[in-house]
């Protein structure tokens, strides 16, 4: 597992390709969320893992593929 519970991380634009590659449906309303950042509240047994979404509707949550998602890179300011 790339990726431990409560790790923010960011939702990536996915491609056709790794949602043929996923074993989850991956549903139109998840576009609208695509760039923004979410917060690991569990891993499945088979890997999934269930992203608290942050965006300003409340309990926002689904599960993710690990190649749906990205390290989140944060810079310092000198």
């Amino acid at each position: 597992m790339k990726y431990k519970v409560d790790e923010i991380v960011k939702l990536k634009h996915v491609t056709e390709e790794d949602k043929q590659k996923s074993q989850l449906t991956y549903y139109d309303r998840f576009k609208k969320y695509e760039g923004l950042t979410g917060t690991i509240l569990a891993i499945t047994k088979s890997n999934k893992y269930e992203v608290l979404i942050h965006t300003s509707k409340p309990n926002t949550k689904f599960f993710y593929e690990e190649l749906w998602l990205e390290k989140l890179t944060e810079f310092e300011a000198f």
